[in-house]
């Protein structure tokens, strides 16, 4: 029993010794650039908290665009107290036109596209999906290109009317 015991522990001590061997050049490197690219959340609840979340944090701009009604009463709150610190630009479907001036934004525009995006001082994205199923997700990143990709698709008039 003591031999096995004792051989298992080698084992462990030896994995443990190349787990180190791999994760030290990582730790070394320190290059500066973040490995994280994005985050997903899944399920309504969690998207709005998420959302909510973001929302709050902002202290510069808040840039908006929903087609999903549940969203965005669940955002209107946040977005009056965003209101207070942030410029709010809101590009909503047209059904959704009477709850938008509600939640109090700078700008309100009218957008064609089914999709739900917020973009929180330029660097942070959340984008939410298939949001009328139960298997809706949204993915969260900082990703500079993906914000800039949106902010331009918020911006195109092709797409996104002043009311």
């Amino acid at each position: 029993l003591v031999e096995r015991i004792e051989e298992d522990h080698g084992r462990r001590v030896d994995l443990v010794g190349d787990l180190e061997g791999v994760l030290r050049p990582l730790a070394e490197r320190n290059t500066g650039v973040s490995l994280e690219l994005a985050y997903v959340a899944k399920g309504r609840k969690n998207i709005t908290e998420k959302m909510k979340e973001v929302v709050g944090e902002s202290r510069k701009e808040i840039i908006l665009l929903v087609s999903d009604e549940g969203i965005l009463k669940g955002l209107a709150g946040k977005l009056r107290e965003a209101r207070r610190v942030a410029r709010v630009r809101l590009a909503i479907a047209d059904s959704l036109s009477e709850e938008a001036l509600h939640s109090g934004p700078d700008k309100v525009k009218e957008h064609y596209c089914d999709c739900n995006v917020v973009i929180s001082d330029s660097n942070k994205l959340i984008t939410a999906s298939e949001m009328g199923s139960k298997n809706c997700y949204a993915i969260i990143t900082q990703d500079q290109g993906m914000i800039s990709m949106f902010r331009e698709h918020y911006d195109n008039p092709s797409c996104c009317t002043p009311n």
